[in-house]
């Protein structure tokens, strides 16, 4: 981790375990963030820059990714936090 991350401190992605999309709860409204997610063995297998609205954000089209565990990492621009999720 870079000294920029901070792991699940503030970062709520839900639901855990979820099917094919997630939401993540960020800080700031109407900004723009670069969510990215992680298997568990390191390999990235989403990036995708998102809008946030009322404060959420929404991450869908997951459903070709096999159930297991992850990491999804949100960098604000002035932070990145990461949190670990559950696919079903």
């Amino acid at each position: 981790l870079s000294h920029l991350e901070v792991v699940g401190r503030d970062l709520i992605v839900y639901p855990s375990p979820f099917f094919n999309q997630f939401y993540v709860k960020v800080s700031s409204d109407k900004s723009s963030v670069m969510v990215k997610m992680h298997d568990a063995s390191g390999r990235l297998v989403l990036v995708c820059q998102k809008m946030a609205a009322n404060g959420l954000v929404f991450v869908d089209g997951l459903n070709g990714l096999p159930a297991g565990t992850y990491i999804v990492s949100v960098d604000s621009g002035s932070n990145v936090q990461s949190q670990i999720v559950l696919k079903k």
